[in-house]
């Protein structure tokens, strides 16, 4: 049985596809997140985190880089998926046939938008990501 740390560094080759720095050949990297870690993909003692947590992978020896896509994708989630013919829109409060929202995951969108902490429509959605924009965020 694997231990917790063992999970890091299987993450790294299988999710990341990084076994070695393809650069170079090194086997450490900085995996920065929030702070940044060093990871050694032959070594088991590694600090334990999700692959959504990660921002980029770099080699310590030559510096390669390799970002990492965005954890947080945008949702379509229709008004029968949550049991009803129409929902509120969060922003407008307009009824509409579906809504949209960020979330890690289609199921995770779902339950924000039952709580009333996501969902806007088209519009109110358009309207969000342009003001993101405005504000320097990347998409």
């Amino acid at each position: 049985m694997k231990n917790l740390t063992d999970f890091r560094v299987l993450e790294l080759e299988d999710e990341l596809k990084i076994e070695s720095c393809p650069k170079c050949g090194n086997n450490e990297f900085y995996v920065i997140r929030d702070y940044g870690y060093i990871v050694n993909t032959k070594s088991d003692l590694v600090e334990e985190a999700k692959l959504e947590d990660i921002r980029e992978v770099e080699c310590t020896k030559c510096g390669w880089k390799k970002k990492v896509k965005p954890a947080i994708r945008v949702f379509r989630v229709s008004a029968e998926e949550l049991g009803a013919e129409t929902v509120k829109c969060g922003g407008c409060n307009w009824r509409v046939s579906q809504l949209f929202a960020l979330a890690k995951s289609k199921e995770e969108a779902i339950e924000l938008i039952k709580r009333g902490e996501a969902g806007l429509c088209g519009d109110c959605f358009g309207e969000l990501l342009a003001d993101l924009a405005e504000k320097g965020y990347g998409f």
